[in-house]
This record gives C-alpha cells, sequence and structure tokens, in this order.
C-alpha cells in the first residue's frame, strides 16, 4: 500500500518525520505506522515501511512481502511538481512496477488498484496543465504495468470515478496547436480572446470584471499555475 496522508495515520502528540514542525490528526491516540510495522515483526513477516524515495528505491521485491510506503504529510505531489530526488516521493508509475514486482511472487494471483487522484484534484483548481500532465503520467504508469505483465492473464480495467465539466471547444483550433493556448479568433460575444482548455464550474469563474469576463489578452496560459477561465 503506497500513497500520501501521514498525518492520518499518526496521533495529534506526534511530529511528522518530513514536515517537522505539522503533528498528526488522529485524536485518538494511534498511531497507525508504528502498529503496522510492530505486527509484521511480531510474526516475523518480510515488510518494509519507507516513507521517500531514496528508500523506496532500495526495497527489494523478492525479498519484500509487504510494503508500506507514505510519501506525504498530505496529498502526493503533483507530477510537474514532484521532488524526484532522494528526499522526494517516487512516481507513480515506479510505485506500481514495484507493487506488482511484490505481488506477483503469490502463486494464485493478485489484485491491485492503482488511483491518479491527482488529476481530480487540478481539475477542481480548473488547472487544466495540471490535470493533463497528471493524465501523461497515468497513462505512463499503464506502459509500465503492461510492460512488466502478461497479456494472456492479467486483466486492465480503467475507469473514471467521476467527470468534470471540462471541455476541449472551438472551431479555430488547429491540429498542432498547443492545447493550453488561445483559441485563433477572438469571441463574437465579448471581443476578447479565449483558450481552447475552459470549464463549466469552478474557481475560474472568479476571474471576472465588472465589464464581464477577464481580458486575458498577454497572458501565459501555458504557464503550469494558469487557471482556466469558467463559465
Amino acid at each position: 500500500m503506497m500513497g500520501g496522508g501521514r498525518r492520518h495515520l499518526i496521533p495529534t502528540s506526534v511530529y511528522d518525520r518530513e514536515e517537522r514542525n505539522q503533528r498528526g490528526r488522529r485524536t485518538d491516540g494511534r498511531n497507525l505506522l508504528d502498529e503496522w510495522v510492530h505486527d509484521k515483526k511480531t510474526r516475523d513477516l518480510n515488510a518494509e515501511y519507507v516513507w521517500n524515495k531514496a528508500q523506496f528505491d532500495k526495497v527489494d521485491p523478492k525479498h519484500t512481502d509487504y510494503l508500506l510506503g507514505v510519501f506525504g504529510y498530505s496529498h502526493l505531489d503533483f507530477e510537474v511538481d514532484r521532488n524526484k530526488g532522494p528526499t522526494g516521493e517516487p512516481s507513480l508509475s515506479e510505485m506500481t512496477v514495484k507493487a506488482i514486482q511484490i505481488l506477483r511472487k503469490n502463486p494464485h494471483g493478485f489484485f491491485l488498484m492503482v488511483e491518479a487522484g491527482r488529476i481530480d484534484h487540478a481539475h477542481h483548481h480548473n488547472n487544466g496543465r495540471r490535470a493533463l500532465e497528471e493524465v501523461v503520467a497515468l497513462d505512463e504508469t499503464v506502459q509500465s504495468a503492461l510492460n512488466i505483465t502478461s497479456a494472456t492473464d492479467t486483466l486492465f480495467v480503467l475507469t473514471a470515478a467521476h467527470s468534470h465539466v471540462f471541455t476541449l471547444g472551438g472551431d479555430n483550433t488547429p491540429r498542432g496547436h498547443p492545447v493550453t493556448g488561445f483559441d485563433t479568433e477572438i469571441s463574437d460575444l465579448d471581443g476578447k480572446p479565449y483558450t481552447t482548455l475552459l470549464y463549466g464550474n469552478g474557481p475560474g469563474y472568479a476571474h471576472t470584471t465588472p465589464t464581464g469576463r477577464q481580458d486575458l489578452t498577454g497572458f501565459n496560459t501555458q504557464d503550469i499555475n494558469f487557471v482556466q477561465q469558467a463559465a
């Protein structure tokens, strides 16, 4: 099991291992990380608990049957923001491959669920660029999993938890045009430029002025932090 959310696994009396000024959120006094490690040691199982990429990279799947990796105090970082160094986080692809390498040792087979949950988070922020970068990371993850499994005995099911009001529109967006850029025409409703990517609702609606929709002239719409406009 790998992901983020250490704050929900340690009590309010304990400081986080990496975010030294942050305490846990549990009010029941339980430290689920310590409990997990203690349980595996008591039963003399081949288990590892890791919380950064350096430790993760050292995990040998051949000698590990249980792996708990909790790499963030809160959510994992978006892929474009991820610290790829020793103190950072493994990628979704790396976590998936490691999980498969451990689970496939079971002669009876295995079930693995992988969630690219940050796609959803970026959409909630109307941050189309980060959302699309997360989709690319998921695509790479699926390909990595396909590369180390066999189609004869492995079933892949890809689905979405729900949709978003994320639109790719415009009659004047030619092939090869940056998807995060402007449409090639000006709106005939307000005489202002508009982006190819838009949202039906969300925080992008706040970008309005007393005279209507914000004029995006001069904005770098391809910036990773750019927030698309919303209806």
